[in-house]
């Protein structure tokens, strides 16, 4: 993706469309990093708000647009937060995958988004429709790497009850118990 050396890389990925709210990370990114050349915004996807964004984005540097990406979650690995600014979507494949890969999560406060979530400990989540707070909180995942490096060492954690084993686990667990009733 071509991350400067040093960059704190910011990821976002799905469409570019308006109930996914990358106009809302996007405005709160440069309310806080328009001019720093050590932060970017990677947004990878495309839709129908490519080129507003595009336009809002016009002139920094720091915001890039990737378009859309098979496979995108073989880069998570290369980001250092992944935001999720959906207005009403929560459970969103990218945003597992994004926990599996260890990275801090920043989103809007919905409660899809509590039931994987868990404020303060996997993410900072921001009330929907607070810029401010969501400039903040992405401001303290950029200022603070211990909180990063803790918030994603929990995510990659709590990703794991997401995954297959657990719930192969939880099936055979639940027709033993069937078979056992027969």
């Amino acid at each position: 993706m071509g991350i400067p050396e040093g960059a704190i890389a910011i990821g976002y990925v799905g469409g570019l469309r308006e109930i996914k709210g990358p106009d809302r990370l996007l405005q709160a990114f440069l309310d806080k990093f328009a001019g720093r050349s050590d932060v970017h915004l990677y947004l990878i996807g495309e839709g129908p708000m490519e080129e507003p964004l595009r336009a809002a984005a016009q002139g920094h540097a720091n915001v890039h647009f990737t378009g859309l990406i098979p496979n995108a979650a073989r880069l998570l690995p290369a980001l250092d937060v992944y935001a999720q600014t959906s207005l009403s979507e929560g459970r969103s494949l990218s945003m597992m995958e994004a926990m599996a890969a260890g990275l801090p999560t920043l989103a809007h406060d919905l409660v899809p988004v509590r039931e994987i979530h868990a404020g303060g400990e996997t993410a900072l989540l921001a009330p929907l429709g607070d810029r401010a707070a969501l400039a903040s909180a992405l401001q303290r995942l950029v200022d603070d790497p211990q909180l990063r490096a803790r918030l994603g060492a929990n995510a990659r954690q709590r990703a794991r009850r997401y995954s297959i084993e657990p719930m192969v686990d939880a099936y055979e667990v639940l027709y033993r118990e069937l078979a056992a009733r027969s």
